[in-house]
């Protein structure tokens, strides 16, 4: 794998909550977004792998579950990206 470009501080949209990150935009990835482990932690975020689904319990912020349960799909990235990628 290798890396095209970098985004730097960008936000994306999860469960219609924004969280600003930094992309790195890899070349013949099979995957919409990849959130690290580093990125995950900072957002308290609870990864169920049985579910398939994470729970954000922020600090001083009410936690909530993606993918929401009312909903089957639900966008991560945001628009832009999507056109970024070649």
């Amino acid at each position: 794998m290798s890396c095209n470009e970098v985004c730097s501080k960008y936000p994306i949209v999860i469960c219609g909550k924004e969280f600003i990150t930094n992309f790195l935009l890899i070349d013949n990835c099979n995957f919409d977004i990849i959130l690290g482990m580093d990125w995950l932690s900072r957002v308290y975020a609870v990864t169920n792998c049985q579910k398939k689904s994470m729970i954000f319990q922020i600090l001083n912020q009410p936690k909530f579950k993606f993918p929401r349960e009312d909903r089957i799909v639900d966008q991560v990235i945001h628009p832009d990206i999507v056109q970024m990628i070649p």
